[in-house]
């Protein structure tokens, strides 16, 4: 997964270094933008169970967290499609 992200130079909201700006900065919706591909991606590349978990969430560095604090996402855990 991480790989396809990093394709798409989306890596750095998986790591964190795409910090949320504020409403008022100009690249508010881009970022905004990005993310909900992110978290929409990762969200129909996991199994049904781990989706379930992670639906709600709305920030991708949110949804890293719970991975990162379960040990990964288990072996079911499907690629992302190539679109």
């Amino acid at each position: 997964m991480l790989t396809t992200l990093s394709a798409k130079n989306k890596s750095q909201f998986v790591n964190g270094s795409a910090k949320k700006p504020e409403k008022e900065n100009s690249l508010f919706n881009a970022w905004q933008r990005c993310n909900d591909m992110v978290v929409s991606w990762i969200v129909h590349s996991v199994s049904s169970n781990i989706r379930q978990s992670i639906l709600w969430m709305e920030n991708v560095e949110d949804i890293a967290h719970i991975r990162s604090s379960n040990r990964g996402w288990p072996i079911e855990a499907k690629r992302l499609k190539r679109k």
